[in-house]
């Protein structure tokens, strides 16, 4: 199994941190990087390090002694590009530094703008290549969601009108072969545009026999229902 790098924005409640961990069976190899916003007083730190104290102590249990880095981040009157450039150089040092097989973020403490900070520079992050997932968690326990990638990096001005015609009749259809999707153009154009949708995660299909049946994917759906 690759190396893994774990990314938490953290805040008070070690548990957020811990519990998937042990849902995913941390290794030896893997890595631990926990961003926090900085305290804006001593009783904030003191939380902040409690709770540090209590994710080190089980990663020494876990025999991850040493590989854990707890980094803070200026939010207070900043502007938030100056907030993404803070964690993108964190990042991007850790990434070089470490070089994971996957990258893990788990949006899940700390102030909202770091969070939102943190999910802006990893969509950018993707632009490179980094092999990242992103997750994030509900507020009153540590029961996560996985954030489709796919959402943060499509890039709506390249779908074109055609493709945005075809998505919607798909909508409406529901499943179809290619032959219901030629209405109105020729049977090679409708693959070929079928084929780029599939390529960007908007499409999927099923196989019968010979043929393929074609239906969106969620995040197809959404974008037909944002674009009106």
């Amino acid at each position: 199994m690759p190396n893994r790098m774990y990314v938490f924005t953290f805040g008070w409640s070690p548990e957020f941190v811990i519990r998937p961990l042990l849902k995913e069976g941390v290794e030896k190899d893997d890595y631990v990087l926990l961003l926090t916003n900085k305290p804006e007083n001593e009783y904030a730190r003191r939380k902040f390090e409690e709770a540090y104290q209590q994710v080190i102590s089980f990663l020494n249990y876990a025999g991850l002694a040493g590989r854990a880095a707890y980094r803070e981040v200026e939010v207070e009157e900043r502007e938030f590009t100056e907030i993404c450039l803070d964690i993108a150089k964190l990042l991007a040092e850790e990434l070089s530094e470490r070089r994971p097989g996957v990258t893990k973020v788990y949006l899940s403490g700390g102030m909202r703008v770091l969070i939102l900070a943190t999910l802006v520079v990893i969509r950018l992050l993707r632009m490179r290549g980094e092999n990242i997932e992103v997750y994030t968690s509900m507020e009153s326990r540590p029961v996560f969601y996985s954030i489709p990638i796919e959402a943060l990096t499509v890039d709506t001005a390249r779908v074109t009108k055609e493709q945005l015609e075809l998505l919607r009749t798909l909508s409406t259809l529901g499943e179809a072969p290619v032959e219901a999707l030629a209405v109105g153009r020729a049977r090679d154009t409708a693959r070929k545009l079928l084929t780029k949708l599939v390529e960007r995660g908007l499409v999927t299909y099923r196989t019968r026999g010979r043929r393929h049946f074609y239906s969106l994917t969620p995040l197809g759906e959404l974008i037909v229902v944002c674009s009106g």
